[in-house]
């Protein structure tokens, strides 16, 4: 494993969200505007993108497993 592979969302013990995310996942959309919390680059929440990608796999549907991957990847949220 590369360093820093090993991270994921998980919930604390008062039931919030912890994230850790790279510097790739800050920063503007593709819109020039500032992104919000687990928003993607293309302005998506990355838990529906991630969503999308486990459900296109499940359907052999290659195309959109590999938008969602790509999606998810440029976002900062690879891991």
């Amino acid at each position: 494993m590369v360093d820093g592979d090993d991270r994921q969302a998980t919930f604390g013990a008062d039931g919030s969200l912890e994230t850790d995310t790279t510097p790739d996942a800050t920063g503007e959309n593709d819109f020039g505007e500032p992104k919000e919390p687990n928003e993607t680059d293309g302005g998506y929440n990355r838990y529906a993108v991630s969503s999308l990608l486990q459900k296109a796999v499940r359907r052999s549907d290659e195309e959109v497993a590999a938008w969602a991957a790509w999606e998810l990847a440029r976002s900062g949220y690879a891991w």
